[in-house]
């Protein structure tokens, strides 16, 4: 018995459980509700083309977002995980404005036209239905991974000097052909038969990867690369630049040879070598009042040439930093008191030839210290009052000397006074009885 009793125990129990967590479910539900929070249908999808997201203040979406409409504004959102663009016919146009992804933006519908406005996305992935995808980049966007599984081209507008990084890596997983016209820190090819147009822009870093035989890359003439690895069979074109090639198979072929490059051993490459004539009278000068550098140079013999500009410092590598049809050129970098740069410049003839390089160096000095500010002059006292003169006594008249009397007109002289009698003799009987 004691078996079925145990038995029953155990079954109440997990139905008193199911009661209370389907208790605690709805409750969450009525106060999510009461809250005015958005139901969970809205916070999931948007399937209806327009503006979506608030005008003045940010909205936070905890989770995913997908949106199934295609001609969708979102604006003011931050995603805490991925966005999905799953539109099952393609639209004029998708814009994300002023939109962070902290997850994937994972297009896998048909997008024509997607515009990244103000935007932070962590990893963008396309891999969309049909056609190739306009993906275009303004302002502060910051694209951190791009991978590219379908056909697509890449640009950059207007991008803001100060935050906007645009597609900063890149990675064509693809056969479909790859168009890119953005500035990227590295672009990795991942997939046999890839096609890779670079139409613009600097590249620090452009590497084959192993196992992709049958490559095609085009570096366009306003295209320039600071180093290309190949450790696969490809077929490099175009009068783009390259500065540093690292060849490590054999079977490449380069149309215009790089400024510089390195076989691995028992690798062979043909690159032809004819020199145009190099720059002459390359200078450079500094200027303290607006902190930069400005050079100039005279033709050395080509016609039409195309000088490349590469500026380094102190013991660092060179950089390429300009391609330029003129002679002179003004450098605002931001530059390093008390130390020196030092520029190269290189002539392209149009044929895939290099001149030998002319260098430059110029000296940034300490900056000049501040004035101190001159002292403030001390007030100028308040001119005291001139005393007043004191008040003169009235001058006292003299006194006059009193007048002597006159002196009295003689009197008649008093007459003597009779002098007395001497007593005579007392008369007898006269005296004492």
């Amino acid at each position: 018995m004691t078996p079925k009793i145990l038995e029953r125990k155990n079954k109440f129990t997990a139905k008193r459980c199911f009661c209370f967590a389907l208790t605690l479910c709805l409750l969450v539900l009525a106060g999510t509700y009461i809250l005015g929070c958005r139901s969970l249908t809205e916070i999931v999808y948007i399937d209806s083309d327009g503006i979506h997201g608030p005008q003045d203040k940010r909205e936070k979406i905890e989770g995913d977002l997908t949106i199934k409409a295609a001609d969708v504004t979102l604006r003011n959102t931050d995603i805490t995980g991925n966005l999905y663009l799953s539109a099952k016919t393609a639209g004029e146009s998708l814009i994300l404005q002023n939109v962070n992804v902290s997850g994937v933006l994972a297009i896998t519908g048909s997008v024509k036209n997607l515009v990244l406005e103000d935007s932070f996305i962590d990893r963008l992935y396309l891999n969309a239905r049909e056609g190739s995808t306009n993906i275009q980049a303004r302002g502060s966007t910051y694209v951190k991974v791009t991978t590219l599984g379908s056909g697509a081209t890449l640009t950059e507008d207007n991008l803001t000097t100060e935050t906007g990084i645009g597609f900063s890596n890149l990675i064509a997983a693809t056969s479909e052909k790859i168009e890119t016209a953005a500035d990227c820190n590295s672009i990795s090819i991942k997939n046999k038969n890839a096609n890779l147009i670079v139409s613009r822009g600097m590249i620090i870093l452009l590497k084959i990867e192993e196992h992709t035989e049958g490559a095609f890359v085009s570096l366009l003439e306003q295209a320039a690369v600071e180093r290309l690895i190949i450790n696969s069979k490809a077929e490099i074109t175009g009068n783009g630049t390259v500065n540093l090639a690292i060849i490590n198979v054999n079977g490449v072929t380069l149309e215009h040879p790089p400024i510089s490059h390195h076989q691995a051993e028992g690798v062979q490459v043909a690159i032809p070598i004819q020199k145009p004539a190099s720059p002459i009278n390359f200078k450079s000068s500094y200027n303290s009042t607006d902190e930069n550098v400005y050079l100039s140079w005279e033709r050395g013999g080509e016609t039409s040439p195309r000088y490349y500009l590469f500026r380094s410092h102190e013991q660092g590598k060179k950089r390429l930093i300009k391609i330029l049809s003129g002679l002179e050129y003004l450098d605002e970098h931001n530059f390093i008191a008390a130390s020196t740069y030092t520029y190269t410049l290189i002539v392209f003839n149009g044929k895939g030839v290099y001149s030998s390089p002319v260098t430059t160096s110029v000296n940034i000095p300490e900056p000049e210290p501040e004035p101190e500010p001159e002292p403030e002059p001390e007030p100028e006292p308040e001119p005291r009052p001139a005393p007043r003169p004191e008040p003169q006594p009235e001058p006292q008249p003299e006194p006059q000397p009193e007048p002597e009397p006159e002196p009295e007109p003689p009197g008649p002289e008093p007459e003597p006074e009779p002098e007395p009698e001497p007593p005579g003799p007392e008369p007898p009987g006269s005296g004492p009885g």
